[in-house]
């Protein structure tokens, strides 16, 4: 439990590369509001005068080489939607590491519906995901929206498959909260990335995808 607390904390920070809350940036609620398994945070952004907001869900999350290696080791995964650089962005965060940039596959499935390729970036600290392309932030949040369950799978030619589970249920009011600063139907300007011409996940991954879903359902 120590440990949950400690990556709700660690997710809420909100800034990729910054892990812990900033010291300068005090919380304008008590504690974060709630909707479903959803933690929505607001807190006072002191440069642009303004509340920023970001919603985050915890679950447990499994990867059969660190279950191998650290079998004690509680491992967790966080789904965080937030503002970031004035556009609106799809966070995961693992407490384990996933694999790099280069190596590794995102794919998820909401519900039922077929598996998606995810046009993502793994950062350098090798556990932080992010779905930064406004077309794909859209398209994961259109889904978001409409289903109760999201299974998210990492594919790592060195770390093996990471995986967490999330119920999603509440997505609306926090996509409506951790985005009212940086609306998805606003234009944003173009962003940097460095994923925009890597080919697409092969399809063996989607499949992947679709197998665990099915054998969690069961």
């Amino acid at each position: 439990m120590r440990a949950l607390m400690l990556l709700l904390v660690l997710a809420l920070g909100g800034c990729a590369g910054a892990e812990a809350l900033a010291p300068n940036v005090a919380p304008l609620n008590a504690a974060p509001a709630a909707a479903g398994e959803w933690k929505i945070d607001r807190r006072a952004d002191r440069i642009a005068d303004r509340p920023q907001y970001s919603a985050v869900l915890i679950t447990r999350s499994q990867n059969a080489s660190v279950t191998a290696s650290s079998p004690s080791l509680p491992q967790y995964a966080s789904l965080q939607l937030m503002c970031f650089d004035n556009a609106p962005i799809v966070r995961f965060h693992f407490n384990a590491g996933v694999g790099s940039d280069r190596n590794s596959r995102l794919a998820y499935r909401f519900d039922d519906k077929p598996g998606q390729d995810a046009n993502a970036r793994i950062l350098q600290d090798f556990r932080t995901i992010v779905i930064e392309d406004m077309s794909d932030v859209v398209r994961f949040t259109d889904d978001l929206r409409r289903s109760s369950r999201l299974l998210v799978q990492v594919m790592s030619l060195t770390r093996g498959q990471s995986s967490a589970q999330f119920n999603v249920t509440g997505a609306s009011a926090a996509i409506e909260a951790a985005f009212s600063g940086c609306p998805l139907a606003a234009p944003q300007r173009a962003r940097r990335s460095q994923h925009k011409d890597r080919p697409r996940r092969r399809p063996g991954v989607i499949e992947h995808v679709s197998k665990s879903m099915s054998a969690r359902s069961i």
